[in-house]
């Protein structure tokens, strides 16, 4: 346990310098917000908020705007800024998917190796690219390593448990992220 809290904080802390660094710049094409987030995620989070759901006329995945409408709730909530909550929730999105990304490489290989790998992943330039703005890709990439984890731990253990729990997750990523939509099969 103490292993893992290390690992998510060295993450949090990875996250951080990154930041620092590198949080405004970027082409111009990659603006803080995007353009996906201000015509499309934006709108249909606080249509969410308003008690209005999601346009009919939706071409993405609904699970973003749905998690966005929580995280602007709790930012009103709490009195800060939209965007600058959302860049700390995918932090710890980031932090928690090193940790399922250690625990499932530790399953399959060993703790050295699986250190290893979290520490590749939380060090990623393109894995980083993505905390700076809203993006789609965290909370999916955080949900794809958790149902990557439980099925490691049902082909394990061979329990009807984990593979609820994949199925849950990998579900909730293709309702994040369409392209997740064949990984529950």
């Amino acid at each position: 346990k103490s292993l893992l809290l290390f690992l998510f904080f060295f993450s949090v802390l990875v996250s951080l310098i990154f930041l620092v660094f590198f949080a405004k710049i970027g082409p111009s094409q990659h603006a803080v917000p995007p353009n996906d987030y201000l015509i499309h995620f934006e709108p249909a989070a606080e249509g969410i908020l308003r008690g209005q759901g999601i346009p009919i006329k939706w071409n993405f995945a609904p699970g973003y705007p749905i998690l966005l409408s929580g995280i602007f709730g709790l930012a009103q909530l709490i009195g800060v800024n939209r965007l600058d909550f959302i860049v700390v929730f995918n932090i710890i999105l980031t932090a928690l998917a090193s940790c399922f990304l250690f625990l499932t490489a530790k399953e399959i290989f060993n703790k050295r190796i699986a250190l290893i790998a979290a520490f590749l992943w939380m060090s990623y330039p393109f894995n980083l690219w993505f905390i700076k703005n809203p993006h789609t890709e965290v909370p999916f990439i955080f949900l794809l390593f958790l149902g990557i984890f439980f099925y490691v731990l049902t082909l394990k253990r061979k329990s009807f448990k984990y593979a609820f729990f994949t199925g849950f997750s990998l579900g909730t990523a293709a309702f994040v992220r369409m392209i997740g939509l064949f990984l529950p099969f």
